[in-house]
């Protein structure tokens, strides 16, 4: 289990598939920053195109796009600021443990808050908890024992990689900031297309053509670990971009309703009704419904089989 979620993850060396040298090298490690963005509302599309048959070759009949759209209803209570502080605190505590349990040392949180780049770049503390929302998505993010955000997963510019690098000397070991995107469901849609032409008379009067076009959406209420960019670095200034490119799945069920309702949506807060007014919902919503306590114990289920996947990715590292 643990090789098939660390297989989940790829390392990238200044945006290419380079030979990472962080990696296989760490003893000690500073985790320096846990954020994780958790979804309320969901939204997957798909771009389906048509093609017909011309004298010059092929050309547009047309597209469409096809949406789903899903909604996180809790039928006990909401969650609340302490809940999800809950969770971010655990996948930190969880990484700590598995790490140190296969052989790599992890710096004290009190060490890294104390470093002058920590100060300096994690001072928008204030801002989180960050709500956002747009016509497709909506989530909440919190950081690990409140602290700020320093890493959006990518690079750093040359100066705050210089103060990075000064962090790595103070602490003794390179940083790692993680970044998480928890998804209560996933969504995947498969769409088709189809063209009928018409030649019409000799002289082309007449010719016409009519595209089709049909998708099947599918959805499974399971919480995962999904688009997600974590950055490792050392005092060097060598830096490696740890991408989820599949799904890590929590695996275990938390749901206990999940239904098309409009209704359901409407009876929800402003935000979530404002939403469902956008133009970019072609469908009834799909409402995904569970308790606090099961969200809960999936979404730290979920968080410690990504902890366990980098774990598995560190020793893939060192093997290799």
């Amino acid at each position: 289990m643990e090789k098939a979620l660390a297989d989940a993850i790829d390392i990238q060396v200044g945006g290419t598939f380079g030979k990472p040298r962080v990696s296989p090298k760490v003893e000690k490690l500073g985790i320096a920053q846990v954020s994780i963005k958790f979804k309320t509302v969901s939204t997957a599309k798909l771009n389906i195109s048509a093609k017909k048959q011309g004298l010059l070759g092929k050309s547009s009949a047309g597209s469409r796009t096809a949406s789903s759209t899903a909604f996180l209803n809790f039928s006990d209570q909401e969650m609340g600021p302490q809940d999800y502080q809950e969770i971010t605190n655990h996948f930190y505590y969880t990484l700590q443990r598995k790490l140190k349990e296969n052989g790599i040392d992890t710096v004290a949180w009190s060490n890294i808050e104390s470093t002058d780049f920590f100060k300096n770049a994690g001072d928008n503390a204030n801002e989180f908890p960050k709500t956002e929302s747009n016509d497709e998505d909506a989530s909440v993010t919190y950081n690990a024992f409140r602290g700020g955000q320093i890493s959006n997963g990518m690079g750093f510019a040359f100066l705050k990689m210089k103060s990075n690098s000064k962090m790595c000397d103070a602490i003794g070991a390179p940083t790692f900031f993680a970044n998480i995107v928890l998804d209560f469901v996933d969504l995947d849609i498969q769409g088709g297309s189809s063209v009928r032409s018409s030649q019409g008379n000799s002289f082309g009067v007449g010719a016409s053509t009519t595209a089709s076009f049909s998708a099947k959406h599918n959805a499974l209420a399971d919480i995962v670990i999904t688009n997600s960019s974590s950055l490792l670095s050392n005092n060097k200034e060598q830096a490696e971009t740890w991408v989820v490119k599949s799904d890590i799945p929590a695996g275990v069920p938390y749901a206990t309703a999940m239904e098309e309702n409009e209704e359901k949506v409407k009876k929800k807060t402003v935000l979530q009704s404002l939403f469902h007014k956008s133009e970019a919902l072609k469908r009834t919503p799909l409402v995904v419904t569970t308790t606090k306590e099961n969200y809960k114990n999936a979404a730290k289920k979920a968080a410690e089989n990504y902890a366990t996947a980098i774990v598995g990715k560190f020793k893939a590292m060192k093997a290799g």
